[in-house]
């Protein structure tokens, strides 16, 4: 089925297992290994590229480089008709330049200031959830 799949949507109750397993009656190993393996067989990869869209880690690998070197990524970009043509050598392009790495550092800047913020409005098990939300999301694989 996951091979005519292009999306994939979990519905997750809490991060706290316990009362995951008290609310659902299952753990939530089920849908951690279920997410590993999305990840592992690269679900999705490369559809907001396909889609012309601009991402984070783009952005990252591009301000990474020269102009001489992200010129030539830039012009496949802006050719919305040969997107297609050239997925495969923009996501290598992200990866080989740190956009990756890039894009997990500003999530867990942002994951950071949350909790930060968060924090902030007090103490107790709600607002420790809420924290254990944002480190979940940017924790994530997929």
């Amino acid at each position: 089925m996951l091979d005519h799949t292009d999306l994939v949507l979990l519905d997750i109750k809490t991060v706290d297992d316990a009362f995951h397993k008290a609310w659902t009656g299952v753990s939530r190993d089920n849908n951690r290994r279920f997410l590993d393996h999305l990840q592992a067989i690269g679900k999705p990869v490369g559809i907001d590229i396909m889609e012309g869209k601009i991402t984070l880690p783009l952005l990252g690998a591009l301000a990474s480089v020269d102009k001489e070197t992200a010129d030539p990524v830039r012009h496949k970009l802006s050719d919305t008709g040969s997107i297609a043509e050239h997925r495969d050598e923009i996501i290598d392009f992200v990866k080989t330049n740190g956009g990756i790495d890039y894009a997990r550092a500003r999530l867990q800047e942002y994951v950071d200031n949350a909790k930060i913020f968060l924090r902030a409005l007090g103490s107790g098990k709600d607002i420790e959830m809420l924290c254990e939300i944002a480190d979940f999301v940017g924790e994530r694989k997929s």
